[in-house]
């Protein structure tokens, strides 16, 4: 490990991996250290109890919870309440995968423009499929 410092390689070692679940197992949530990062690496975020597990993980207080992979939100609750939890990284990749037909978009543009415009700033990682499947 030349040229990387000590105290790098501690701090990564401190922090925690999580996978919530394996195929259909829920998988126990791992020792978490105050204040460290949890990482999680499931692909599908939505989880059928995914806030319970995050509620779980914030019960042992991390510093943030970073997901590795982007979260594709299917609707727009998904989105919102998953910005309701302050530690999980603001920095994080999120795909509104909403899958309503291009000519719908500025309808629920319009109808959550203010809780879109309070929640998303220059700096966030939010991407909009447009289209859909269609």
């Amino acid at each position: 490990m030349i040229g990387i410092k000590p105290k790098v390689i501690m701090d990564f070692l401190d922090n925690s991996y999580y996978r919530m679940y394996a195929g259909h197992n829920k998988l126990p949530i791992p020792p978490i250290w105050p204040g460290k990062r949890v990482f999680i690496y499931d692909r599908d975020f939505f989880v059928p109890d995914w806030t319970k597990i995050i509620d779980e993980i914030l019960r042992r207080k991390p510093s943030s919870i970073q997901p590795i992979h982007p979260i594709y939100c299917k609707t727009a609750n998904n989105f919102f309440t998953l910005r309701q939890y302050d530690k999980i990284s603001k920095a994080a990749s999120i795909i509104l995968d909403f899958n309503i037909p291009l000519g719908e978009t500025p309808i629920l543009m319009k109808k959550y423009k203010n809780k879109f415009l309070a929640d998303i700033k220059k700096t966030s990682n939010i991407y909009l499929t447009l289209g859909g499947t269609f």
